[in-house]
């Protein structure tokens, strides 16, 4: 069905699009960036760069030996941080998180903002997120990620990994997971349930973890890459949508429904609500469908 799918431009329905109430919350300082314009330094969502040095930091240094230091002699300049999947699913729990922490009551979420406005349980509404916060916040979201030797990070370790780390912070969370793979059909009831799906997660006011698996025909993102989803428009019969994600510090568009029946290997949304806590092994394998 992918080589004989071709997208339609979406004629959206107003009354069934469904965003984050404040999308404008995720914007981030980014002061690496050159220009003077405060518009040009702002950034939709974490880098997962800055995940990749936080987890450097993480990492004990060892100092070599007399010997290495003979062969393989220190660099003047340090080695570039090398990007891992682990990076890119902690920069899309750092802005779930991030968004979460700005709901009342939820504030201990983020690490430098735990007492913030005890009294009341809200942050302060000029709070603007910074680069090196959000660094920090990925390295204490890190070693609740559970991963492979390779830096994988399975659907699976992303969810109990993010209910883990708001129950240390005392807040409870419950996941869904929707997994798409080989074995779930692509069918047009399918699809229609898939958005009710995204839309009673968007509804709830907490963005919804999109992992790529298989990126199938969109050519501007790659397999394996988590993405953050924050709207979704909706045409009226619910046949075709576009999602509103960050990627690449912006706002971009992807076409929902060419994904769904392009990508063969699919991939997985998770969406996460105020609930009761459920263990780890309430998820099931990233392979295994689930309705």
């Amino acid at each position: 069905m992918s080589k004989l799918y071709t997208a339609l431009p979406l004629i959206a329905d107003q009354a069934q699009g469904s965003y984050l109430q404040q999308p404008e919350d995720l914007r981030v300082i980014d002061r690496n960036r050159l220009s003077a314009q405060d518009e040009a330094r702002m950034r939709y969502g974490a880098d997962p760069l800055w995940c990749a040095q936080a987890r450097q930091l993480l990492q004990p240094q060892r100092q070599p030996g007399r010997l290495l230091r003979l062969l393989f002699p220190p660099r003047r300049t340090p080695a570039p941080v090398r990007l891992a999947d682990l990076d890119r699913a902690a920069a899309a729990a750092a802005e779930l998180t991030a968004y979460v922490a700005r709901k009342p009551l939820q504030v201990s979420l983020f690490q430098p903002y735990k007492e913030a406005a005890r009294a009341t349980g809200t942050m302060a509404a000029d709070y603007l997120f910074r680069q090196e916060d959000l660094l920090w916040h990925s390295a204490d979201i890190l070693p609740f990620l559970h991963h492979s030797v390779r830096g994988k990070v399975s659907v699976a370790a992303y969810c109990s990994g993010i209910c883990d780390f708001c129950r240390s912070r005392g807040i409870s969370l419950s996941a869904q997971i929707r997994n798409f793979s080989w074995f779930r059909r692509r069918t047009r009831s399918n699809f229609r349930q898939l958005v009710r799906f995204l839309q009673q997660a968007l509804q709830a006011d907490i963005p919804v973890s999109f992992y790529l698996r298989d990126a199938g025909r969109l050519s501007e993102f790659k397999n394996g890459q988590w993405l953050t989803v924050v709207g979704m428009a909706v045409s009226h019969d619910r046949s075709r949508s576009d999602l509103a994600v960050l990627f690449d510090g912006e706002l971009q568009q992807l076409s929902l429904d060419k994904w769904y029946y392009t990508a063969l290997r699919g991939g997985a949304f998770c969406v996460f609500s105020p609930g009761t806590e459920q263990p780890a092994a309430r998820f099931g394998s990233p392979e295994s469908p689930q309705t």
